[in-house]
């Protein structure tokens, strides 16, 4: 079984599933999943969010919601949530999952210094929100794709006469050991 990038909102029918289909078209080796801390499994995406996602070329017409849950949190080697309590809510309810629970919204100053921030929910709201939000997530997920782009990428060893050479471990699709109590 491959470890998968989770992306995790409220309802999994608006902003998940964008910035799922956004990092999956990025991430292509990666497989890519979504879901809701408080979703209603097998509700479609919202249809203004399926909009702004054809905008960028890509279809929400097969997403289906579902609920998360420990065997989605245990297979993810990255998940990433759209509001900070979002991620108190799965270091709390799943431990095991700490240190690899990040919010999506980074955006990096003109120094290069990243700024973290939530990203609104567009539920509800006119078709502009929703356009707005999918702006938002994909400069967010082109900043999250270099990243694991770089820690998936194999790193050389360090070799030093009389040194026996080894790998280091480096972020792969693999699944992640279990760590911790559930």
């Amino acid at each position: 079984m491959r470890a998968t990038l989770l992306v995790v909102c409220h309802a999994n029918l608006c902003r998940s599933p964008m910035a799922a289909a956004l990092l999956a078209q990025r991430m292509p080796d990666w497989p890519v999943v979504s879901a809701g801390i408080a979703a209603r499994d097998g509700e479609p995406a919202d249809p203004r969010a399926c909009d702004a996602m054809r905008a960028h070329g890509l279809d929400l017409a097969a997403h289906r919601a579902r609920r998360l849950d420990a065997a989605l949190c245990e297979q993810a080697a990255l998940v990433l949530v759209m509001e900070h309590a979002q991620r108190r809510f799965i270091e709390q309810r799943f431990a095991f999952a700490r240190g690899r629970v990040f919010g999506l919204g980074v955006a990096l100053d003109a120094q290069g210094a990243a700024r973290h921030f939530d990203i609104d929910d567009p539920y509800r709201g006119p078709r502009a929100g929703f356009d707005a939000c999918a702006a938002s997530i994909a400069r967010a997920i082109d900043i999250w794709a270099g990243r694991i782009a770089a820690l998936a990428a194999p790193v050389p060893p360090v070799m030093r006469p009389g040194m026996p050479s080894a790998e280091p471990p480096a972020m792969s699709p693999a699944v992640p050991p279990r760590s911790g109590a559930h």
